[in-house]
């Protein structure tokens, strides 16, 4: 559910200052290259990194969920921060089972109960409980992928991470454009192997240290 403040998701950010150190290295490599296109550019590979990735994993904290709020819709999830996937839902620690949309479970969804044995998103986003519930459900937990909305603020913790991903997806990128004066095919082809290397590292650090329940270890969360 979106975090205290950011339920109309207008709240106000901050430019991406912490980038500027990736921008600024890049520009010395990237002859020609405006600051302003090197950082839309870097945007860009940061969105598709945590898309990719889902190496920004979070816990909500537990949640009273009526039946009114249903469907819950987990975005806008902070000023700085969407939601890209739901990765399980659990009540009371006990995890429900992810559902698949069909015709059988969106028929098993239209029945009610105290408690729901499932759930599903439609859209990406959004979550239902199967079958739907009739009484408030308490100590719901969400487990969420989340990706920085571009041009706001990202913490230190990205930097330290994944700097050296980042830059390489920025110079792939970059590198890989036709007719500039900073084209280079093999510089191209070296980055991108590192940054999709990057991202399947992420991803299985992820998994290995972030499991579906809540756990002594997460990723920070981004400042909002």
């Amino acid at each position: 559910m979106p975090q205290t403040g950011y339920e109309d998701g207008t709240t106000a950010v901050k430019q991406a200052e912490n980038l500027n150190k990736i921008v600024v290295e890049a520009a010395a490599k990237l002859p020609g290259a405006a600051e302003s296109y090197i950082r839309t550019q870097l945007n860009r590979v940061v969105e598709d990194f945590f898309r990719k990735s889902t190496a920004w994993r979070v816990f909500t904290d537990p949640v009273t969920v009526t039946p009114t709020d249903l469907p819950i819709a987990l975005n806008p999830y902070s000023g700085t921060a969407r939601v890209i996937n739901v990765l399980a839902v659990s009540i009371a620690g006990y995890p429900l089972s992810p559902l698949g949309i069909d015709s059988r479970v969106l028929i098993r969804a239209a029945n009610t109960a105290t408690r729901p044995a499932g759930y599903y998103t439609n859209p990406f986003d959004t979550v239902y409980f199967s079958p739907t519930v009739t009484a408030d459900v308490e100590d719901v937990v969400f487990t969420l992928a989340l990706k920085p909305i571009p041009e706001t603020d990202v913490e230190d913790w990205v930097l330290d991470q994944f700097y050296e991903f980042l830059i390489a997806g920025l110079y792939s990128r970059m590198f890989s454009e036709k007719e500039k004066p900073y084209t280079d095919r093999t510089y191209a082809e070296q980055y991108g192997r590192r940054y999709f290397a990057g991202i399947a590292e992420a991803k299985a650090l992820a998994e290995k240290n972030f499991t579906a329940g809540p756990s002594p270890w997460a990723f920070p969360r981004f400042a909002g």
